[in-house]
């Protein structure tokens, strides 16, 4: 059986309960009163569960607390794919979809036709 993860210790159950209702993250409180409610000597499994999480999450989230502190605790989204368009052809797609450029039977299927919008009507 491994052995129980060690939290720092220059934040205190008290600490981490004022960052809590500080913070405009709601899932990084969670976060940080999963760890309060352990530093208190609460169980795992019962600290884990105020943070709507299991043992295994805490338990990986404990390391990021301690590696980087509360601002670990915060979700870091990836930026996505990078786009495959060029700067010059993003700014022109919109102008060719209105203007029908794009409008052969080959793509017809996805360009909206709509009474209201003459210019995605190009046969009235």
């Amino acid at each position: 059986m491994g052995s129980a993860v060690k939290v720092r210790d220059d934040y205190s159950a008290v600490e981490l309960r004022r960052l809590a209702r500080v913070t405009k993250d709601v899932r990084q409180s969670g976060r940080l009163l999963s760890i309060a409610a352990f530093l208190d000597g609460m169980s795992r499994a019962d600290a884990a569960r105020i943070g709507g999480m299991d043992r295994q999450m805490l338990r990986d989230w404990v390391h990021r607390f301690n590696a980087a502190g509360p601002d670990g605790l915060l979700d870091q989204w990836s930026a996505g794919p990078t786009s495959r368009l060029t700067a010059s052809s993003l700014a022109t797609t919109p102008v060719n979809v209105i203007a029908g450029v794009f409008d052969s039977a080959s793509s017809r299927a996805w360009v909206r036709r709509s009474p209201a919008c003459p210019a995605l009507n190009p046969e009235k």
